[in-house]
């Protein structure tokens, strides 16, 4: 109500956003500019650029849940980064927090993530990466597939893969108790160990030839996402 216990009318969205930007500080305005000149790396972004790209260069535009919890999106949010492909994005509800747009779901389905390529629609985290590797090989995440690096990625996607099994059967149903989950980890550390880490191919015969050299590869991108969210759940 007002001074004179009238009914007062609330404020409008625009006169809230002036209010809330005259008490930002320095640094919240300054995230906030980076924020929409795509130059902050944030889940909050719905653009990034790089290497001088504007936004009428992107070619890519990424559909990913709001929370950025979903593991097949940050899969492919991690090499867009890494790549350093210019991308924007659209927020889609994952099927636990709500509705999907219905023109969403009538060009991808119901998954998450989905993307368009360079004028591909494409709705799987895996043909989504292999998309961007051949439309900007620039910086290869893949090893050649007849390096020692290339076979050993090979192996070691399909141990993500197990410990990714092994970990929702043990969250999930109990199913085997730990044993086969604390076995695929152990396997992780023996493969870490191969090259002395701290990426899965470090060390590993072509693999100089993929990203910055380090290492560092597309086997590290598959598995970041899920074992951040082992060590979120397992404790409990």
């Amino acid at each position: 109500r007002d001074a004179s216990g009238g009914a007062s009318e609330p404020p409008s969205w625009e006169a809230l956003g002036d209010k809330l930007r005259g008490q930002q500080t320095d640094e919240e305005a300054g995230f906030r500019e980076r924020l929409a000149g795509g130059t902050e790396h944030n889940a909050l972004a719905m653009l990034r650029l790089f290497d001088g790209d504007t936004a009428d260069d992107v070619r890519v535009k990424l559909y990913r849940d709001h929370a950025a919890w979903c593991p097949y999106c940050q899969k492919v949010w991690l090499v867009l980064e890494e790549k350093r492909i210019s991308y924007e994005i659209e927020k889609i509800n994952m099927r636990c927090y709500g509705d999907k747009p219905k023109s969403y779901v009538e060009r991808f389905g119901q998954l998450l993530p989905a993307a368009d390529v360079c004028g591909r629609s494409i709705a799987d985290s895996n043909s989504i990466i292999k998309a961007l590797e051949e439309q900007f090989p620039e910086t290869p995440l893949m090893p050649l597939a007849a390096t020692e690096a290339g076979q050993r990625a090979q192996a070691l996607l399909a141990l993500e893969r197990e410990v990714f099994g092994t970990w929702l059967n043990y969250l999930t149903s109990g199913w085997g108790g730990p044993d086969r989950f604390v076995q695929a980890l152990d396997r992780v550390e023996q493969a870490l160990a191969v090259g002395g880490g701290p990426f899965m191919l470090s060390g590993v015969s072509g693999i100089e030839t993929v990203a910055d050299g380090s290492g560092f590869s597309i086997v590290d991108i598959m598995f970041a996402p899920f074992l951040e969210r082992i060590a979120a759940s397992i404790p409990y």
